[in-house]
């Protein structure tokens, strides 16, 4: 049954590749792509080039106050191969699913209502599963206030694929997998406050039930296990403490932001937990979420032919403030510093220089059972991302890559996606993983190298 669905959905996918052929042929090309006609939200990346700019931390813009509704959305066909035979996980595939997306918007006078809903039939998993991605009602309580209450997509800060602040829940599961970007940032059930004023706006955020990150289980993508100290998968399920759905156990963040010239200036709050299950009980083997508070302030804007941003984040352990506690992270610092310019015509060029460094190091080597496999004091990391669009910017070509030199290991995710008409598109990518220790961050992830292709009906 197994491999009849997963030879289902390898034959949708090149099936509906076909048929893009067939439409495009027949078909009137536009010149250009729209902002309209990509089904990501406007606060989220985009499928084929996936800046700071399309997260930025960019004031709501006003919607369209047009009455008129109209269904759309988009059906897809994604199939993913892994290449190695020595990946633990239970199947060769990473992603096998057809999915399809309805979204809509309602208006009444200022207020409004957003609704976007997915069905996924996904083999790797052997499940169909509705969500609703998006679901929030935005009003307006004064002029210069916006409140939107419901399921939403949150993000904020400047980095490209690295994260100081923003601690909304991300979905990693759906980033390695090679799904549409858009799928990186989970949703939350959230109350969004925004009260704009002239010397700073404020951003106000509360989660009432912890969103954890959807991590890697095993069941998907195999990783490291110090508990066996070798790269292992599901069976057995990652033993988790889940956080009960109580008010005590919400998260609170917290935003002031404002534009000085061409400048955006931002400073950040948080008060929650990991949004990954960091810390380990040796009471009952479970893992669990610590609890965690967060402070920082990011600038970004142009200098010389670019744009420049930089980030800087305090990620405080509550419970272990002193690094003496073996089985809970320690406080961190994170620093990021970017820069990207449009090197030729349709040539883009972004660069990175991210940091961690952990505070009380000593006292985590002294404490620590297993010395030898924590991470360095200082972990640096560069990221490069070239996009280059050709053919009127129908065809795109994507190269992002992760290196950190003293952890010795990189991820390298090279795709290209063309659009064959309005409705018609498709891409294919990889993910690759590389590194010198199986306990490094990505190089635990090294034997989950994939290829992936999708193919996409926007109607």
């Amino acid at each position: 049954m197994r491999f009849f669905r997963t030879t289902l959905l390898l034959g949708a996918t090149i099936l509906c590749s076909c048929l893009s052929l067939m439409s495009a042929a027949q078909a009137e090309e536009p010149d250009h792509w729209s902002a309209t006609e990509s089904h990501a939200p406007s606060d989220t990346a985009t499928t084929d080039d996936w800046t700071q700019e399309d997260w930025g931390d960019d004031p709501w813009t006003e919607e369209s106050t047009d009455n008129a509704s109209q269904w759309h959305g988009f059906i897809e066909a994604g199939f993913g191969q892994f290449l190695r035979s020595d990946n633990p996980t239970e199947k060769n595939v990473s992603l096998a699913e057809l999915r399809a997306r309805l979204e809509n918007d309602w208006y009444f006078g200022e207020t409004y209502l957003r609704l976007k809903a997915d069905i996924n039939a996904d083999a790797v998993t052997d499940t169909l599963d509705a969500s609703i991605r998006e679901g929030f009602f935005n009003i307006s309580p004064t002029s210069k206030s916006d409140m939107r209450v419901g399921r939403q997509i949150l993000t904020w800060g400047t980095g490209d694929l690295v994260f100081l602040n923003d601690l909304f829940p991300k979905d990693w599961q759906s980033f390695f997998s090679g799904r549409d970007m858009e799928y990186l940032k989970a949703p939350a059930d959230a109350i969004r406050f925004t009260w704009y004023q002239s010397k700073a706006n404020l951003d106000l955020v509360w989660i009432p039930f912890f969103e954890a990150d959807t991590y890697l289980t095993g069941e998907r993508f195999s990783y490291y296990s110090p508990m066996t100290d070798s790269i292992t998968a599901a069976p057995p399920q990652l033993a988790v403490t889940q956080k009960s759905n109580t008010l005590s156990n919400g998260e609170l963040a917290i935003r002031l932001y404002q534009n000085i010239g061409n400048y955006e200036w931002a400073v950040y709050g948080y008060q929650g937990f990991y949004k990954q299950p960091r810390g380990f009980n040796p009471v009952n083997s479970e893992l669990f979420f610590p609890k965690m508070n967060v402070f920082g302030a990011s600038l970004r804007g142009p200098v010389g032919p670019g744009i420049m941003n930089t980030e800087l984040a305090y990620h405080q352990s509550k419970q272990d403030k002193n690094g003496s506690d073996p089985w809970v992270p320690n406080s961190e610092w994170r620093f990021l510093i970017g820069y990207e310019q449009e090197l030729i015509s349709n040539l883009t060029l972004g660069l990175q220089y991210y940091l961690e460094q952990i505070v009380d190091y000593q006292q985590l080597l002294d404490q620590s059972p297993a010395p030898n496999t924590e991470p360095p004091h200082r972990r640096h990391t560069v990221t490069v991302r070239l996009t280059y669009r050709t053919m009127q910017e129908k065809l795109r070509w994507s190269l992002f890559s992760f290196y950190s030199p003293n952890d010795k290991d990189a991820y390298l995710i090279p795709s290209v996606s063309y659009r064959y008409s309005d409705g018609w598109s498709l891409e294919s990518g990889a993910n690759i993983f590389i590194g010198d220790h199986i306990y490094s961050f990505l190089g635990q992830l090294q034997k989950n190298d994939n290829i992936y292709i999708r193919s996409i009906y926007r109607f």
